[in-house]
C-alpha cells in the first residue's frame, strides 16, 4: 500500500517543462486502457495476477467539485488450480460514479464507488465445465494528472466485495483520452 501511495504522489506532481502550462479541466467524454495487479481472496485463501482492460466515462464540474459516470470492462489472469481442476477469474464489468477535487490545476484526486459483476469459471483439463457471475460492491481512490493536450494518465486502488464470500483488491494504471 506504501508503494501504491507513493506512486500515486509521484504521477500526482509530475511536470515537464512542455506541459508546465496545461491546465485540466476534467470534464467531458473520456476512453482509457487500464492495467494491474489483481489479488483475489475466499477468505482462506489469496490469488494473484494481471488485471487489463477498457474504460470510458463523463465527467462535469459542479463549481470545483468534479463528478462523474464511468463504466470498465475487465479481463484477469489470476486463476488456482488443484491438479487439472482449476478455478480461473474471467470478466469483470463496473459501473459507477466518482467524485473529485482538481489540485494543482493539473491533477484530479477522486474516490469512486459503484456496481461491479465478475465471472469465474471453473475448468477441468482444460475444459470450462462452470461458469457462475457475482454480484458486488466496489470502492475506490485514484489521482489522475494531465500528460498532453487531451491525455491523461492515472494510478488507482481499488476494493470490490462480491456475494458468495470473496473479494479482490487490485492497483491499475491508465491512460487515458479527453475528448
Amino acid at each position: 500500500m506504501r508503494i501504491l501511495a507513493l506512486t500515486a504522489l509521484a504521477l500526482a506532481t509530475m511536470a515537464t517543462p512542455a506541459f508546465a502550462q496545461e491546465q485540466g479541466d476534467f470534464t467531458g467524454g473520456h476512453v482509457e486502457l487500464v492495467g494491474g495487479l489483481d489479488q483475489v481472496s475466499d477468505g482462506d485463501e489469496d490469488e494473484s495476477g494481471a488485471i487489463y482492460g477498457v474504460a470510458a466515462g463523463f465527467d462535469f464540474d459542479l463549481g470545483g467539485v468534479i463528478v462523474g459516470a464511468e463504466g470498465e470492462a475487465d479481463l484477469t489472469s489470476t486463476k488456482e488450480c488443484i491438479g487439472t481442476s482449476c478455478a480461473e477469474g474471467g470478466r469483470d464489468f463496473y459501473a459507477g460514479g466518482r467524485i473529485g477535487m482538481p489540485v494543482g490545476g493539473r491533477t484530479l484526486l477522486y474516490v469512486k464507488g459503484g456496481y461491479t459483476n465478475a465471472r469465474i469459471k471453473g475448468t477441468v483439463a482444460g475444459t470450462v465445465v462452470t461458469s457462475d457471475d457475482f454480484d458486488g460492491v466496489r470502492v475506490g481512490v485514484g489521482a489522475q494528472t494531465v500528460v498532453g493536450e487531451h491525455f491523461y494518465a492515472k494510478i488507482e486502488y481499488r476494493y470490490s466485495n462480491y456475494e458468495q464470500g470473496f473479494d479482490r483488491h487490485q492497483g491499475v494504471v491508465g491512460v487515458g483520452y479527453w475528448f
